[in-house]
């Protein structure tokens, strides 16, 4: 399929999910940051609680420094579907504020050491970030629900979290989202909690 044909194709899939049918998947080029030469995502046209967009269900590329564009022929990103990142060597992701929802093990299984999750998010799955290399992260006021184990696995010593979140877990105690210790410090408090190392179960709050 030619990029022209592509194009058609992809706003033909958007409008069947407005009416109510079901989207179509294929790929674009998309640029990544200068660590990463042009790679293929694999997209679906998606509508998920009332949202249409795009939904990014794989990625070609393996390792770097992964830039997600905002728009796909300027139709926004809005799910980072269910694996879609899991075990590509990604070392940073930079999210667009164009996505809602982060799936189950999107990110999971990289060496990660940075991410930067913006304020449109509002779901974050279950391990979506877990088996990474992350010390520190911010989880925006946006997030509402974070899943289980979402990221666990890493080597937190820094949690910046806003006080409108839900562990998936059912409860603050229940949920292996973050460490329990950490989990229990928060207890529905906003603002930045950290410990001297890997090893410390004691969090204090800044």
């Amino acid at each position: 399929m030619n990029k022209i044909g592509a194009v058609v194709f992809l706003c033909l899939c958007l409008l069947l999910v407005n009416c109510g049918g079901g989207g179509s998947s294929g790929t674009l080029m998309v640029q990544q940051s200068s660590a990463i030469p042009f790679e293929q995502l694999g997209f679906v046209a998606d509508r998920t609680d009332g949202i249409a967009g795009i939904r990014i269900t794989g990625y070609s590329g393996i390792g770097g420094a992964l830039v997600i564009q905002r728009e796909i022929n300027r139709i926004p990103i809005r799910f980072i579907g269910e694996g879609a990142f899991n075990g590509k060597k990604l070392f940073s992701v930079t999210i667009p504020d164009s996505v809602v929802i982060i799936g189950s093990n999107a990110f999971a299984s990289n060496i990660i050491t940075s991410i930067t999750i913006p304020n449109s998010v509002t779901t974050i799955g279950s391990s979506a970030f877990s088996g990474n290399l992350l010390t520190g992260v911010t989880i925006p006021n946006s997030v509402k629900t974070i899943g289980d184990y979402a990221f666990s696995g890493n080597l937190l010593t820094s949690i910046t979290i806003g006080s409108n979140v839900e562990f998936g877990g059912g409860g603050y105690s229940d949920s292996d989202a973050f460490p329990k210790e950490f989990v229990n410090a928060y207890n529905g408090v906003a603002g930045t909690y950290t410990r001297p190392d890997v090893n410390s179960t004691t969090w204090t709050k800044k």
